[in-house]
């Protein structure tokens, strides 16, 4: 489903880009796992957002890979 805000998505949802950059509902990525932004489960962060992210532990987010 297209979403514009990510609050469409529902709770166990988040508004991710998909290949083509069109923004769709999708599950809340969890460890290791591509994310943009902000949307990552909880006690996970998005490390790189803009370049590939991917969700990690919280802490890690602090260390320089």
């Amino acid at each position: 489903m297209p979403c514009n805000d990510g609050n469409e998505c529902g709770p166990d949802g988040a508004c991710l880009p998909d290949a083509t950059f069109t923004f769709r509902c999708a599950p809340i990525p969890t460890a290791g796992q591509a994310c943009f932004l902000f949307d990552c489960a909880p006690g996970f962060a998005c490390r790189s957002p803009y370049a590939e992210g991917a969700c990690v532990r919280d802490f890690c987010t602090a260390l320089k890979f």
